[in-house]
């Protein structure tokens, strides 16, 4: 410990310095704290000795900054024991290292400041801190030539790209809730159908001029609303399901004629299609299940067979039964179905299907819109594969205002789906029905009124 005054307070000697300052009177006044009271008191003494103070302090890093070609701001600092007189200009231009055959000084400014510190021997001491900033101007102007904007010339070289294989995919057509059904006016006996026939005749013209490989009936192509225990039935829908039978067997068979030899139909049982087998269990159960001599695959009284019954040619289609678990694969990552789940939510029925299966699934019956897709990752090896799984509906059909329950304020939307698709790969487009048709690439496809021919063909007067 090191002795340097005596507390006024307590009388001890066991104090410890605590900071210094110059006064203005030049003398050096310092502040002390004793260990034993904790009292702080302060005394005021002569200029230290020259011996005590630390040298004068070396000029510390300077910073050049050109605001121009022709001017510089110089800043600094010099350190000097307390008590001396600032720096001069000529001290300045010297510590500074400033040649004045090139450097006019056009400014000078020194900002002044004191510290306190101690010495190597440990006796305090103030010094001064000084901010030197100067302004110099060149004395001989130099001249900077900027080259005037001219425009870039380059040729450019187009890379040498080859012509991408053409891969060819198969094309399906996925056309689900048809809903083909009529509504008998009690007054005339006249059919008025639930179903647009302008739509599928724009169908017709499309397969004509764009081949599939596969027509996919999704469900619910007729309604047989005669057949239902869930709805009311009103003499308005009495007896309706034979003239759906003949009008959807016509339509099939104007499909058959305009695509490939090759292709097929696949018809896929939905909700609708199951209230033939349902009312048949409820009402006349002894004709349930019952089967032709010829030992058919399917009932008597079955869809497929009523409309085989109709002079279509079985051969060319292909009948998907046991709704709801019934689906179609078109590859192995791929299903078709008409589907059983039915949220009130947008898209959450696409997210349930998702759920249920790891793959991809094309679906009706919610008469909406609605995709969701899903990736998962799997390893193989030393590689992460990443696979997605897409859920989509396109829509219905049929018509919403037509289709019993009849109302007006239905979330339904109508369209059906063009798939493009190989061992591994789907790719499902939407295309929303217009009034009379619908686009696909920027071709548009209007169809007619074949009411005329379908009586013609069928000799079912009641159809017109």
């Amino acid at each position: 410990m090191k002795e340097y005054a005596t507390c006024p307070v307590c009388g001890s000697n066991n104090v410890k310095h605590h900071r210094s300052r110059r006064l203005k009177s030049s003398l050096l006044s310092i502040q002390y704290k004793c260990k034993e009271c904790k009292h702080f008191f302060t005394e005021n003494t002569g200029e230290p000795t020259t011996e005590r103070l630390p040298p004068t302090v070396a000029l510390n890093d300077t910073e050049w900054s050109h605001q121009s070609n022709n001017q510089v701001i110089v800043t600094g600092r010099i350190e000097q024991k307390a008590g001396r007189k600032p720096p001069t200009l000529d001290e300045v231009i010297k510590k500074f290292g400033i040649d004045e055959d090139v450097w006019t000084v056009e400014r000078f400014v020194v900002n002044e400041w004191e510290q306190g510190q101690s010495t190597k021997e440990g006796t305090p001491c103030i010094i001064s801190l000084y901010q030197i900033k100067l302004t110099l101007v060149r004395q001989v102007a130099v001249e900077t030539s900027i080259p005037p904007i001219r425009p870039i010339k380059f040729q450019v070289s187009a890379p040498m790209v080859k012509k991408p294989k053409k891969k060819q995919f198969k094309k399906a057509i996925y056309l689900s809730d048809a809903h083909i059904g009529f509504h008998r006016d009690l007054r005339t006996g006249q059919l008025e159908p639930y179903h647009n026939r302008k739509h599928w005749s724009a169908v017709i013209r499309y397969l004509r001029e764009n081949p599939v490989d596969l027509f996919v009936l999704g469900g619910d192509i007729m309604d047989m609303g005669d057949m239902s225990d869930k709805f009311p039935q009103n003499p308005e829908g009495h007896f309706t399901t034979q003239p759906a039978l003949v009008e959807t067997a016509w339509l099939i068979g104007s499909i058959l004629e305009v695509i490939p030899a090759s292709s097929k139909i696949v018809y896929i049982e939905g909700n609708h299609e199951n209230r033939l087998p349902r009312y048949l269990l409820n009402h006349f159960s002894s004709a349930y299940n019952v089967s032709s001599v010829r030992f058919s695959e399917e009932p008597i009284l079955s869809v497929p067979e009523l409309i085989v019954g109709q002079g279509v040619d079985q051969d060319r289609i292909e009948w998907v039964g046991d709704y709801p678990n019934g689906a179609y694969w078109i590859n192995n990552n791929t299903r078709l179905i008409h589907g059983h789940i039915s949220k009130s939510r947008a898209g959450a029925t696409a997210g349930a299907y998702l759920d249920e299966i790891n793959a991809s699934t094309i679906f009706g019956h919610i008469h909406r819109h609605e995709v969701a897709s899903m990736s998962l990752q799997s390893r193989s090896g030393q590689q992460v594969e990443t696979t997605v799984f897409t859920a989509k509906s396109f829509g219905m059909f049929g018509v919403p205002s037509r289709v019993p329950p009849f109302k007006k304020n239905h979330n339904w939307q109508q369209g059906f789906g063009i798939l493009l698709y190989d061992e591994t790969y789907c790719n499902a487009q939407t295309v929303s029905l217009m009034e009379e048709g619908f686009e696909v690439e920027g071709n548009m496809y209007i169809g007619d009124d074949y009411t005329a021919q379908i009586v013609k063909d069928t000799e079912w007067l009641a159809l017109s």
